[in-house]
């Protein structure tokens, strides 16, 4: 027998190859979700804002938290005459009623502390679950170093981190999406359904996904079609019967109550001018081109690379880099059979925000930490086969 043993190690050799062994099993461990979810909580301590953001949007969050802490449901209570919202799925309000009904009376103003105040901390606690999710998932589906490598880029974007502290869905909606996905990850790795709890799991987190913001939609369509094309037609018509009974009660609810308002200006021309009317075919067309056009150029730029916003010349450079880069990710993704529901996903997500009556870098945002780490992930394979 020949032992091919390296005589040549130092000692610093091998204690630094003995620190590196207990440094990826801790990340391997709890110990890497525990560390992202402390950066997360650090740099959203640092940056904290204790002022209202400047979108109608947090407003509205706020009063329908209050209006279901006072036993009033969904409803704009802030009208002169109360309105039943459709807007916004109820998940997110059902978050922030705790602190409604515990911090809105005016003996807490004393102390200095305002029921917004703690719905923007609980979007904090939020925030550093989303971290500890995206590494979980990152290091499933790839390995510790990867995963450090795309957590520590996601956590620390700016863009990111201002939505960290902010009473907005975007958020909360990353932290399910994300916790879904690597739920889902590990119970589709498994045989059978009944007794899959990871699955089971997975399609619950989807399932508050979806009630968080509608676009979570897309996750749901993004399973179905990946079972679908693995013709997984069993695991496929379970998770589209449960996803379809889980939020059939509040799309009659909205019906009933005249509709989702977000649908019903999905074709106008303009949804702040509803006498325009709606599009037809080439309108819609135009959209889209007019969004890709922004995305590629503007957003997408803007959000993963802020420092270079002010310099229009190199965002459209950017732009293009990116571009070219998510093209050789996703041909490599199909190559090889990898991430197969993540680029459904984002397939279904882009998708969806092309046809949107509006666009800009709020509406990628969810998008971002996966954009990150397929991103990542393609670098690394890349640097690996030359």
């Amino acid at each position: 027998m020949k032992w091919n043993i390296p005589w040549n190690l130092t000692r610093s050799d091998l204690a630094r190859s003995d620190l590196a062994a207990r440094l990826t099993g801790y990340l391997d461990g709890w110990g890497g979700p525990v560390l992202a979810a402390l950066l997360a909580l650090l740099l959203c301590i640092w940056t904290f804002d204790p002022k209202l953001s400047l979108s109608g949007d947090n407003g509205e969050f706020i009063t329908l938290a209050r209006s279901l802490a006072s036993g009033q449901g969904l409803t704009y209570t802030h009208l002169p005459l109360p309105q039943v919202a459709t807007k916004f799925p109820p998940g997110f309000p059902l978050l922030l009623a705790p602190a409604a009904a515990l911090f809105e009376t005016s003996s807490w103003a004393g102390y200095g502390i305002r029921d917004f105040t703690v719905m923007k901390w609980i979007v904090v606690l939020i925030f550093t679950g989303s971290a500890a999710c995206l590494f979980l998932l990152s290091r499933d589906l790839s390995n510790s170093g990867r995963a450090t490598v795309t957590t520590l880029v996601a956590v620390s974007n700016p863009l990111i981190v201002s939505y960290g502290y902010q009473v907005m869905s975007e958020v909360p909606y990353i932290m399910w999406s994300l916790l879904s996905l690597w739920l889902l990850h590990r119970g589709l790795a498994r045989t059978g359904w009944r007794e899959n709890g990871w699955l089971w799991s997975g399609i619950a987190a989807m399932i508050l996904a979806y009630y968080t913001r509608t676009i979570g939609i897309c996750l749901i369509a993004a399973v179905v079609t990946h079972l679908a094309i693995h013709r997984d037609w069993r695991r496929m018509l379970a998770v589209g019967a449960v996803s379809v009974a889980a939020i059939l009660p509040w799309s009659i609810r909205n019906s009933q109550a005249g509709g989702n308002a977000y649908m019903q200006d999905l074709f106008l021309r303009n949804p702040y001018r509803p006498d325009e009317g709606y599009l037809d075919a080439v309108g819609m067309l135009l959209r889209m081109k007019i969004h890709l056009v922004e995305y590629v150029s503007v957003s997408l730029p803007e959000t993963i690379l802020p420092a270079f916003a002010r310099a229009s010349d190199v965002l459209s450079g950017l732009g293009f880099v990116i571009v070219l880069l998510g093209i050789a990710t996703i041909v490599q993704c199909v190559r090889r059979r990898r991430h197969s529901l993540i680029v459904i996903y984002a397939a279904f997500f882009i998708g969806t925000l092309l046809i949107w009556p509006w666009s800009g870098t709020r509406f990628i945002l969810p998008l971002v930490p996966l954009l990150i780490f397929l991103a990542v992930d393609s670098i690394t394979e890349g640097i690996l086969w030359i």
